[in-house]
Formats: structure tokens, C-alpha cells, sequence
């Protein structure tokens, strides 16, 4: 019932995807991650102030990045009022929407840098309004301190994640008594090696009919399918539902060297469900998946494009992230040259 008084958008030095259309505002500030490596949560923070003055945050936090794709991807919502003390809970995530205006890579001005702190402070103070008949949550940000991520053990597992590593698999299932299922893509589990997917009862796809629209083949594969991230912990009588960021890879929870954001919710399985009625194609998300066929080989002219595709990448990143110069001299027909040149090595 109120205005959206003011945000930031924080996004990592990134080239947004060819053909998305997308228009960036004033709003967005580059940043660079403290470990060198992506800056990839995916955040929403907005601060709406009520006719009575009262003010109401709204975070979403998403596996979506901004960009016009069409992948299957996961969002939580949360609502709550900012109080008077600290909620312990909050205090990572507090921290890092802090630390964000020091990551900038051209800086902000000050009273953008007031807003991010209001912002960070109010979050603080909030008491989040639980979904469903989850009882608990928590918020865990990687990749701001040095070592790897795990969320602990588990009587069973079921990890959803489009990419993969088999390190990462290895961290999350050293604590499992039951790997359950292992949700990804195609081409990512078919790279996989056997041994990893072995270790999981089942390994799961999208239905065709899930990854195309009217059975229309892509342009590029890359815009949709599989983009949601979550883990699905049963321990005891609890439930523990991790959603956020995070990948199951070596940059995103072993090596860490990602910054990643995941939301961490608990309840009893009783009142939230179990891993097994998720994998219940009547109720569940196995209704639009189908088991991953071992014997399903890697495109090579995929393959060949997305290890091109990462070399450019990796290239345009370092570009964006070098310390750049500009000279001028006057051409002929008074136009001028312009130069661009740096010191410091790119490739």
C-alpha cells in the first residue's frame, strides 16, 4: 500500500547476453568480488514507507539474473517490518549489502551510499515474515571469507543445480546418508564423470516439453532449461531448504571464490514435505522431469561453443576490470583519434 521509496542494483562486471534488449539505468553500479571471482547473488531489496510513515522491506532472493531468459528458476519472497534491535539471523546479509558500496568499481556517490547503508541497517532490524509453514530461516553469504561452504549433514539429499562439479558433489554428499537426487542439465550431467552421478539413487532432467516452448528448438540452449539452485536437506524431523545463488561447483562452494547468497529454510517435514513428494510426479516437481539417460552424449559443436563462449568471456571480464586509458589527437578534417590502451596485461 505504499511507494517504493529508492534501491540499488549491484550486478557483477558482467556483459549482459546478446540479444536481451535490456536497457540499464543510472541504478546500476559494477562491482568487483573480493576473492577475485563472480559476483553472483541475485538480489532484491525494495523499501516501501506507508501513508503513516510506516516502512515495510521486501527482499527477493532469485536464482534469475537480469536478463530477458526463459529458464526455469526459483524465487523467494519475504516481508518485514524494521524494529527497534538487531536480528541476529540477518547480520551476513546486513553486512554484505554494507560492504557493496566498497566493492564499486567507479564508486557511488554519497547520498547513493547513505541509501545502501539505511538499507543495510533496516535489514538488520527486520523480523521476516515466514512462508508457508516453514518455522526458521537463515541467510548465508559465501565468498567473503576464505574456505568452502557446507551446509551440513543430512539424512537424505536432493540437490537442483544446472551446473556441476564433481568436487562440489563430493562436499555436499560427504554428510549424507541418503544422496537422493541429483536435478541438472542434460549436457552438465552427461560431462559429469559416471562415478558422480553414481552416487546419487537418481539423476534427473527436464521433460523436453519443459525445455523448448511449443516445441520450438532455442537459438541458444543457454536461455532456457534448468537455471534453479536449491538444496533439499532432510535431517531428523526437519526440513532444511537452501535457495539462492549458489551453484553445486568448486567457484561457488568449494574454492568459494564466488559470491553467493543462499537462504536457508527450516520446518518440520510433517507441515513442509519430504524429498519424496517433491520427486512425486502427481504433487511434485518430478512432474515435468524424466530420468537423465547415461547414455546421452555431449554435442561437440555445443561443447566447442561454450568453451569459446567462456574464453571471450573470460577475456571480456578481464577487459572490464583492467585499468583503462583513453588519449586523443587531433585527425585530419578536425575529427580526433582516440586510443584505448592499458598497462597492465590482459591476455
Amino acid at each position: 500500500g505504499g511507494k517504493g521509496q529508492f534501491g540499488v542494483c549491484f550486478l557483477n562486471m558482467e556483459p549482459a547476453p546478446r540479444g536481451t534488449g535490456l536497457v540499464f539505468e543510472d541504478a546500476i553500479v559494477e562491482v568487483r568480488a573480493p576473492r577475485g571471482g563472480c559476483f553472483h547473488p541475485k538480489l532484491w531489496l525494495l523499501r516501501f514507507v506507508g501513508a503513516d510513515g510506516a516502512v515495510v522491506l521486501r527482499l527477493g532472493v532469485l536464482s534469475r539474473n537480469l536478463t530477458s531468459d526463459r529458464s526455469w528458476d526459483l524465487s523467494l519472497v519475504l516481508e518485514g517490518t524494521p524494529k527497534g534491535s538487531y536480528v541476529a539471523t540477518n547480520r551476513e546479509l546486513g553486512e554484505l549489502i554494507k560492504s557493496l558500496p566498497g566493492w564499486a568499481v567507479g564508486g557511488i556517490d554519497a547520498d547513493r551510499r547513505d541509501h545502501v547503508e539505511q538499507l543495510a541497517d533496516e535489514l538488520r532490524r527486520t523480523a521476516w515474515d515466514l512462508p508457508g509453514r516453514w518455522d526458521e530461516l537463515a541467510f548465508h553469504v559465501i565468498g567473503t571469507k576464505r574456505g568452502p561452504w557446507d551446509p551440513g549433514w543430512a539424512d537424505d539429499l536432493a540437490v537442483i543445480s544446472p551446473f556441476l562439479t564433481p568436487a562440489a558433489l563430493d562436499l555436499l554428499r560427504k554428510g549424507a546418508h541418503r544422496p537422493m537426487a541429483l536435478v541438472s542439465r542434460p549436457d552438465t550431467l552427461a560431462a559429469l564423470p559416471a562415478v558422480a552421478r553414481g552416487a546419487f539413487e537418481r539423476c534427473l532432467v527436464l521433460d523436453d516439453a519443459a525445455e523448448t516452448e511449443d516445441g520450438e528448438e532455442p537459438e541458444h540452449r543457454a536461455t532456457i532449461g534448468l537455471h534453479a539452485k536449491a538444496l533439499v536437506l532432510r535431517r531428523g524431523w526437519y526440513m532444511h531448504l537452501f535457495v539462492g545463488s549458489a551453484n553445486a561447483t568448486g567457484a561457488a562452494i568449494v574454492d568459494a571464490t564466488n559470491v553467493e547468497v543462499m537462504v536457508e529454510l527450516k520446518g518440520r517435514h510433517s507441515q513442509v514435505g519430504r524429498i519424496e513428494q517433491l520427486l512425486d510426479p502427481k504433487v511434485g516437481f518430478a512432474g515435468v522431469l524424466t530420468d537423465f539417460d547415461p547414455q546421452t552424449e555431449i554435442d561437440p559443436e555445443e561443447a566447442a561453443r561454450a568453451e569459446v563462449e567462456a574464453a571471450i568471456e573470460r577475456i571480456q571480464l578481464r577487459v572490464a576490470a583492467a585499468p583503462l586509458t583513453v588519449r586523443c589527437a587531433p585527425a585530419p578534417e578536425g575529427d580526433w583519434r582516440l586510443a584505448l590502451s592499458t598497462e597492465a596485461p590482459i591476455v
